[in-house]
């Protein structure tokens, strides 16, 4: 149901509410109604308050006949459909048990109340019991015909047209009796009929005007020259809430002057309501100032000076005014970092200002050097520790830093990029980066589980022990065993245990079993085994022992000098075999390792200690490199000479091979100032001239004559 609250001093208040209020059980009690508590002091059943009563009408046109309970007022609505009621109080409508509306107390606020009962099932209802039948006159419903609806047992709405069409033929039923006092004309009513006669009805309500209001202000003053948009409007119409609004007049934005627009709506009762709208044209734009070349203006503290780059101004009435422009940049400090503000102003002649501001950024924004010490690309075993080079970090600002790097994972073979970062206090970023290539070129580790070295006799069983793997990878591997003992026949047989893991890397490692129809030689190494030597050194193999059940000691021999290639960096094995007088050949390997843990030798070509004249040109005299892996290697320089500055300078030289050794040496570079001394010797023709010093200095230097002129003043420095 809906309400529509009107407040004037000419019309009276109109409550426009649907029949069922939105519940369909009908139920006597608004759901939507909080309790009244006479303890509470706002409560508008308080009975220490007044009661304000107001008079209503029930409209379908106006419907009399009907009860109402309106808080303390009670009744039965006139023939013109008025009640009363109390003001802020709930309102039911029924017929005997039929609930036709319920209204909540918050819709009865005024002392006004016009119902029109637009629910079109409860219309069809009091239309079709209408005792005339026509509705248009106003509708009755006598006492008669509530006792019809009564004692047929009609206790609700009907729900349906089957349900209207039963009343409507109870009540006609009742009328055609002979002797009845039932005065009852009345047909069935279509719930088209009955909207239409709603309409009749909301036009005849309908008395007043749509209200129009105007977004925005009113009067509106614009800009000359500007874009101008009509407001929206918004329209408020108890009957007709959906009327069109249409907008009338024009505004030219290039003349001034004052325009009035008239927005109008008129409703479907033929009410017209209208609102204008005062716009006034006028030179409000202030003049538009750009400032010439309005990217960041970046000065270096202590180095540059400030340098205006202006600005110009255009204003739409005025045109050029440039030089109109007031500048003041005093507030700018280069020799202070920080933000400063330079500003623009101007005004045009109708009084029109316009500013503007440019920031000047006073900053260090020289970033750190950073150089990689080391190679710029380094590989490191997987699983292994790496072993970072650093770099070398310089800044203008003198200050010492530090630089951060970004973590590597050493658990995953790949390309990885380690980055070192420096940050000077002024927020100055720089970084550099560093390949690590997470690589695996050590093989698997095979351990023989039991011996290396087994002895049997001929039938004897023998029982294969396998051999345990692992890897720096991490990867679970397994032997393959190649070879095989025939215990049947003597002889000497080798059991060779070999693990391939995912990177291609092969270790293996072997197992000698000695067949021998008597007891055979057993072979003990000297020294340990795995063994390792350096890479270009010279092999010596610690040799091993033999003896013999039978025949004691037994000469051992070995393989080194041919197993065995000291020139590559590399795992090898050196066979030492026993041979008794039976014949009966045992056989023990050592595993030798060449190994690289040899850093490259680095010497300076030239002095350790340079001495330079300031302004003198530095020339770098090299190093030369070797290393024991006869790898050709190059030094990598960090450190700089600036031969204009008096300073003492290091340069460091850093040699790395393949195996990750590293050397590195330093040279010292001295620039020294030049010492000027001026000697004005009058009067010395064609004579030789000696200079004694009486310090030691430890400087060297010379002589020079600058101003030589016969028969005047020389000038020696």
């Amino acid at each position: 149901m809906k309400k529509f609250l009107l407040l004037s001093l000419v019309f009276s208040a109109m409550l426009i509410l649907s029949g069922c209020g939105g519940f369909t059980d009908n139920s006597p009690t608004d759901p939507t109604e909080t309790p009244t508590d006479p303890t509470d002091p706002t409560d508008p059943t308080d009975p220490t308050d007044p009661i304000t009563k107001g008079i209503g009408t029930y409209n379908d046109s106006a419907v009399s006949g009907i009860s109402y309970v309106c808080g303390t007022e009670t009744g039965v609505t006139d023939e013109e459909g008025t009640f009363t009621f109390d003001v802020n109080q709930s309102c039911t409508f029924s017929i005997e048990d039929i609930i036709l509306s319920i209204i909540a107390s918050s819709e009865l606020d005024d002392e006004n109340a016009t119902i029109l009962e637009d629910d079109i099932l409860v219309a069809q209802f009091l239309q079709s019991i209408d005792s005339d039948g026509n509705a248009s006159n106003g509708i009755t419903i006598t006492p008669e015909i509530i006792a019809v609806l009564t004692e047929g047992g009609v206790d609700s709405l009907p729900s349906n047209i089957e349900e209207l069409n039963a009343t409507v033929v109870l009540l006609q039923e009742a009328a055609a009796e002979e002797n009845s006092t039932l005065d009852y004309n009345g047909t069935i009513v279509t719930a088209e009929e009955a909207e239409a006669h709603l309409e009749e009805t909301r036009q005849e309500l309908d008395t007043q005007a749509p209200i129009i209001s105007i977004a925005g202000d009113n009067p509106l003053t614009i800009s000359q020259d500007s874009v101008f948009v009509f407001p929206s409007a918004t329209l408020t119409d108890d009957f007709y809430p959906d009327t069109n609004i249409t907008v009338s007049g024009t505004v030219d934005t290039s003349v001034p002057g004052t325009y009035i627009v008239t927005y109008s709506a008129t409703d479907g009762a033929g009410n017209t309501g209208t609102a204008t709208l005062s716009v006034t044209v006028q030179d409000t734009t202030v003049p538009t100032i750009t400032l010439t070349d309005n990217t960041p203006q970046v000065i270096e503290v202590g180095v540059d000076s400030y340098i205006e780059r202006n600005a110009t101004a255009n204003d739409n009435t005025d045109g050029d005014i440039s030089d109109q422009i007031v500048i003041d940049s005093s507030a700018v400090n280069v020799n202070l970092i920080g933000d400063y503000a330079v500003t623009y102003n101007v005004a045009d002649s109708s009084g029109n200002t316009a500013s503007a501001t440019r920031t000047v950024s006073v900053t260090d924004t020289t970033i750190p050097e950073l150089t990689l010490l080391g190679l710029t690309s380094i590989d490191t075993e997987i699983n292994g520790v790496f072993s970072d080079p650093g770099v070398n970090v310089t800044d203008n600002s003198s200050e010492s830093l530090v630089a951060l790097t970004s973590g590597l994972d050493l658990s995953t073979l790949g390309t990885q990029t380690l980055t070192y970062t420096a940050t000077d206090s002024s927020g100055n970023t720089n970084f550099v980066t560093r390949t690590v290539n997470v690589i695996d070129t050590t093989a698997p580790v095979v351990t023989l589980n039991g011996e290396s070295t087994i002895n049997l006799l001929l039938d004897d069983t023998y029982v294969e022990q396998e051999a345990s793997v692992t890897d720096n990878s991490g990867e679970t591997l397994t032997a393959a065993i190649t070879g095989t003992v025939d215990t049947g026949s003597a002889g000497n047989y080798v059991l060779t245990y070999t693990a391939t893991d995912s990177s291609g890397n092969i270790g293996s490692t072997t197992r000698t079993v000695n067949v021998t129809a008597g007891n055979a030689p057993v072979i003990t190494l000297n020294g340990t085994s795995p063994h390792s030597t350096e890479v270009g050194s010279s092999y010596s193999d610690p040799g091993a022992t033999a003896t013999d059940v039978e025949d004691g000691t037994v000469v051992v021999t070995n393989d080194a000098d041919i197993a065995v290639d000291t020139a590559t960096i590399g795992a090898y094995t050196v066979t030492h075999t026993a041979t008794d007088s039976h014949g009966n050949t045992v056989e023990a390997p050592r595993t030798v390792n060449v190994v690289d843990t040899t850093a490259p030798v680095i010497t300076l070509n030239g002095e350790s200690v340079v001495n330079l004249v300031q302004g003198d040109s530095y020339i770098e005299d090299g190093t030369s490199i070797t290393d024991n892996s006869g790898e050709t290697l190059s030094p990598v320089v960090t450190g700089t000479v600036n031969n204009e500055v008096v300073d003492t300078y290091i340069l460091t030289y850093t040699a790395t091979d393949s195996s990750g050794n590293e050397a590195n040496v330093t040279r010292t570079v001295n620039v020294i100032a030049t010492t000027e001394i001026a000697f004005i010797l009058p009067n010395i023709y064609y004579e030789d001239i000696e200079f004694e010093r009486d310090s030691d200095d430890s400087e060297a230097g010379h002589f020079e004559a600058t101003k030589i002129d016969i028969g005047s003043d020389a000038l020696f420095s």
